[in-house]
């Protein structure tokens, strides 16, 4: 703790509570994230050697569903798909952490929206394992190779 700074009792636990929130929904959310990153790579590789159209809109719509799970901003841009559900928590986490005190308003509504926001990633990841099936069955009768989904 800074000597220098005199924060109440109940402003540093406010941070820890806010941090402690931050730190599970990361560790929540971080195996999604990494599964997330991996087949957006495999569709890319299997989009890559695909030849037949059924099988590139299967892929397409495989890409459609992670939609919602991705960076708006990487996908306004024209990038590949993004994970978006680490960045704000990191950056959120890094500002609480900075200094020694209570948080603000705005920092405390970020961390409610972003659970609030992270709340359905779980029930939308849940649908991914199917979706996964139904294009490794195209693939399949493609030829290609199927995607192993971690």
């Amino acid at each position: 703790m800074d000597p220098r700074l005199q924060v109440p009792a109940a402003g540093l636990v406010q941070q820890f509570t806010l941090s402690q929130t931050l730190y599970d929904l990361r560790a929540r959310l971080q195996p999604i994230g990494k599964s997330f990153d991996a087949l957006v790579a495999a569709i890319a590789k299997r989009k890559a050697a695909a030849k037949g159209k059924e099988t590139q809109d299967a892929l397409d719509g495989l890409l459609k569903k992670l939609e919602p799970l991705a960076d708006p901003a990487a996908m306004r841009s024209g990038r590949p798909l993004e994970w978006a559900g680490l960045g704000k928590n990191v950056h959120f986490f890094g500002d609480l952490q900075r200094f020694d005190a209570a948080p603000t308003p705005v920092q405390e509504r970020a961390v409610t929206e972003l659970q609030s926001a992270a709340a359905s990633v779980p029930e939308l990841w849940k649908t991914i394992p199917d979706a996964v099936a139904t294009v490794n069955a195209q693939l399949q009768k493609a030829g290609l190779e199927s995607i192993k989904l971690l």
